[in-house]
C-alpha cells in the first residue's frame, strides 16, 4: 500500500528543518569559539614562552590540546580565513619544529620565540576579531 503524498511531504520538511534547529547562529558561534579560547588562554600563554625547565613532550602535549579548538577556528564563517588560516600556520610552524626531538629533551634547546609569538599573535587576532576581549579567562 503506497504512502499518501502528505505524509512524505511532512517527513522531507522534518528532516530538512530539524538540522536547522541546531545550527548556531554566528553570535552563539563567536560565543562558544570565545569560550573555547578564553580556556585554553593559559595554554597558549605558556606555549608563548615555555619555562626553561619545560619538557618537548610537555610543549607538545599542549599544542595538540589547542589542535580541536585551532581547526574549529579554522572551519568557522564568524572567523576571517585570513586569521584562522594565520593560526592554523602558527601551530602548525611550531609543532614541525619539534619533529624528531625527543619528548624528554628539554624544549630549550629546541626554542625558537618566533614561534610561540607567532601562536600568540595569531590567537590574540582571532580573540580581538571575534570581539571577546574580556570574556577570555584564565582557563588551561
Amino acid at each position: 500500500m503506497a504512502r499518501p503524498a502528505g505524509i512524505r511531504i511532512v517527513v522531507l520538511v522534518a528532516v530538512l528543518l530539524v538540522p536547522a534547529c541546531h545550527r548556531r547562529t554566528p553570535q552563539q558561534e563567536r560565543v562558544s569559539l570565545c569560550g573555547d579560547l578564553g580556556s585554553l588562554r593559559a595554554t597558549v600563554t605558556f606555549l608563548r614562552a615555555p619555562d626553561a625547565a619545560a619538557r618537548v613532550g610537555e610543549v607538545r602535549g599542549d599544542l595538540d590540546k589547542i589542535d580541536p579548538t585551532v581547526n574549529r577556528v579554522h572551519r568557522s564563517g564568524v572567523v576571517d580565513d585570513a586569521l584562522g588560516q594565520q593560526l592554523v600556520d602558527a601551530q602548525r610552524m611550531y609543532h614541525d619544529r619539534l619533529n624528531g626531538v625527543g619528548d624528554d629533551d628539554r624544549f630549550a634547546t629546541v626554542a625558537d620565540a618566533a614561534d610561540g609569538e607567532a601562536l600568540w599573535g595569531a590567537y590574540e587576532a582571532v580573540s580581538e576579531q571575534l570581539g571577546c576581549g574580556a570574556s577570555l579567562g584564565a582557563g588551561g
